[in-house]
């Protein structure tokens, strides 16, 4: 199975769940998946971490294995996406853009999104990754789940 992880993904494990000082095996072990080339992400989750350029970006942009490139089926994929949801692409800067071309990256490369977006952070029907993939276009699981968690890091 290959993951595609959204930016939420690395902050909710980095900050909250497994802080690498902490838990140092779930990054050993996504670190092996990586190189496995069953985890990746796209360009749009570094320029998100590129915010706060702290270890966490620098983790993942040492990463670079993992991180694709907007390619013409990723794009083709976002429009088909923003056509549905519209106000999933910010342009007033309040809140992050990946999640659009995120959910396209999982949709193109029949990965499995790993996100800690959920349900309860639904603000309008139409701007919610949890939505999106929520319409069969993508599986979805949480960092922290049976799908990507003790299967996979144990």
């Amino acid at each position: 199975m290959t993951y595609c992880f959204d930016t939420s993904a690395f902050i909710g494990a980095w900050v909250r769940k497994y802080p690498p000082d902490v838990v140092p095996g779930f990054w050993d072990r996504l670190d092996a998946l990586i190189q496995e080339g069953r985890v990746l992400w796209n360009v749009e989750v570094i320029a998100e971490l590129e915010k706060q350029k702290d270890d966490l970006h620098k983790w993942v942009k040492d990463r670079s294995i993992a991180c694709r490139a907007l390619d013409q089926e990723v794009q083709q994929k976002t429009k088909e996406i923003l056509a549905q949801y519209p106000l999933m692409l910010n342009t007033k800067g309040s809140r992050p853009t990946a999640d659009p071309f995120i959910v396209a990256q999982a949709a193109v490369s029949d990965a499995v999104l790993v996100t800690e977006e959920g349900p309860s952070l639904v603000q309008s029907p139409h701007d919610c990754i949890y939505l999106m993939c929520a319409t069969d276009l993508v599986s979805i699981v949480s960092t922290f789940s049976h799908s990507c968690g003790a299967s996979e890091f144990d």
